[in-house]
């Protein structure tokens, strides 16, 4: 049989150009025009940046007659979108917790736009004014300083129509028996807020040992004696706690100071109970009601010692 040996093609030598990395030509076939104009490719040139974003946003929103977007969200009832923002806010954990004021007030933002705000309250204005009284009713507010008080009731009322104030329903005063008294300050602010915010239905109040104490008389035994409850009541101004009408439930959070316990010529412990009961009494006289009232006691701890409010 005959062989014959053909030469190889030259072409196969040839390394071939991959072709996905080619920049296509700049025609009509590879860069079709628009099949029709923009709807925000008309004039606008006479008017102010204010009504050209008004119009962009209602063109988007409108189409072929029927609202879509963030309008139709605005046609819902009020019940319904606060509904909406309370589920946004406890998907994102920010709703059933302590806020301490006092941690939030230094930062360096205003107090209409203060830093403790959930994400869904930075949309817009309408919408803080709407969310914010959600996230305000379903946060532990702790208020632990004069000037965290006088913080969070500015905050409250930057809300409208007294909604930030009516919307508080849980507070800790857990610095509420460092009040220098009514003699020295006129009123007490804690007892004021309180006041205010009538839609407030649970409460903490911090007492410290030393606190429910006082000098004892030179010839007893002891160095301190129990203070007597209309002592504690013109002190701290507990008189006007019943203002706070709507409140269901007080949690007395005891602080226990060995020494002045062990010093004392009567038991604190039994002192702080009488007060509860005065409380208590005190609301069944002018408001005709029960509260629900719970004591505990814990030791002393510098800076913020975490407690169960219920």
């Amino acid at each position: 049989m005959k062989i014959s040996v053909v030469s190889e093609d030259p072409r196969g030598s040839r390394v071939p150009k991959p072709t996905h990395d080619l920049r296509p030509s700049v025609d009509d076939e590879n860069f079709p025009c628009l099949p029709r104009q923009p709807v925000l490719s008309y004039a606008l040139v006479s008017k102010p940046w204010k009504d050209k974003a008004s119009i962009f946003w209602r063109d988007a929103a409108v189409k072929q007659g029927r609202i879509s977007g963030f309008l139709r969200f605005l046609e819902l009832p009020l019940e319904i979108r606060e509904q909406v923002f309370e589920d946004a806010m406890r998907a994102g954990g920010h709703l059933d917790r302590r806020v301490d004021v006092w941690e939030f007030q230094n930062c360096f933002t205003s107090v209409e736009w203060t830093a403790w705000l959930p994400a869904v309250c930075w949309a817009s204005k309408k919408t803080r004014i709407e969310a914010a009284p959600v996230y305000i009713r379903n946060v532990h507010w702790v208020i632990r300083r004069i000037e965290a008080n006088r913080y969070f009731t500015q905050f409250l009322e930057t809300i409208p129509d007294d909604k930030g104030i009516l919307a508080a329903q849980h507070m800790c005063f857990t610095s509420f028996h460092w009040f220098p008294g009514i003699e020295k300050c006129g009123k007490n602010s804690d007892i004021e807020l309180m006041s205010r915010t009538t839609g407030l239905t649970r409460l903490l109040m911090t007492f410290h040992m030393e606190k429910l104490t006082k000098r004892a008389p030179e010839d007893s035994d002891q160095y301190y004696m129990p203070k007597s409850v209309q002592e504690l009541v013109d002190f701290y101004g507990l008189q006007g706690i019943t203002r706070a009408r709507n409140v269901e439930h007080i949690h007395f959070d005891g602080i226990i100071g060995s020494n002045f316990e062990v010093n004392c010529s009567g038991s604190l412990k039994d002192r702080m109970r009488d007060l509860i009961e005065w409380i208590k009494e005190e609301f069944r006289r002018t408001l005709k009601k029960e509260i629900e009232t719970e004591l505990t006691w814990r030791s002393y701890m510098y800076g913020y010692t975490s407690y169960s409010m219920y």
